[in-house]
C-alpha cells in the first residue's frame, strides 16, 4: 500500500490493496508448492503446442500438393511451415487456414507468385510521380 498525491483533486490518496501478513505468507507457500506441477504442465503444453504444429505443416503441405501438383514437395513444405507459424498471425493459423478455406490459399498463390515471376518495378522519370505527362519505366527483375 501506498500514498500517492492525486493532483486534480489535491490529496493523497491511498493505492493498492491491504494484505493480512499471514495471507500473503500463505499465498506464497502454496505457490511454490504447485510451482513443480505448474512446470510440469507447462511441458506438457509446449509438447502438445509442437505435435500440434507439425501435424497442421504436414496436412497443409498435403492440401497444397493436392490443389497445386506441379508443385515440388520441399516448396509446399516450405510454404506450409511459413504460412502455419505460430504467434505469426498469418491466415495459417486462423480457422479459415486450418480449414483449408480458399481465404487461406491466397498465401500460398501469393507464395508461388512471389518466388516465380518476375516482378515488376516502376520508376519515375521526369518529375513528380503525381505529374500530370509523367513518364514512368518499367523494368523487370529476374
Amino acid at each position: 500500500m501506498q500514498a500517492q498525491r492525486q493532483r486534480s483533486r489535491g490529496r493523497y490518496e491511498r493505492q493498492g490493496i491491504l494484505v493480512e501478513v499471514s495471507a500473503l505468507e500463505r499465498a506464497a507457500e502454496e505457490c511454490q508448492a504447485d510451482a513443480q506441477t505448474r512446470a510440469a504442465r507447462s511441458r506438457r503444453d509446449d509438447v502438445r503446442r509442437r505435435e500440434q504444429d507439425r501435424d497442421l505443416v504436414a496436412r497443409m503441405t498435403q492440401a497444397i500438393l493436392e490443389l497445386f501438383p506441379s508443385c515440388p514437395p520441399e516448396e509446399a513444405q516450405a510454404i506450409a511451415a511459413h504460412t502455419a507459424a505460430r504467434g505469426s498471425g498469418r491466415v495459417g493459423r486462423t480457422s479459415a487456414g486450418r480449414a483449408f478455406e480458399p481465404e487461406a490459399l491466397t498465401a500460398v498463390v501469393a507464395a508461388i507468385r512471389h518466388n516465380h515471376t518476375r516482378s515488376i518495378s516502376y520508376s519515375c522519370v521526369g518529375g513528380a510521380e503525381s505529374m500530370p505527362g509523367t513518364l514512368f519505366v518499367m523494368s523487370l527483375s529476374e
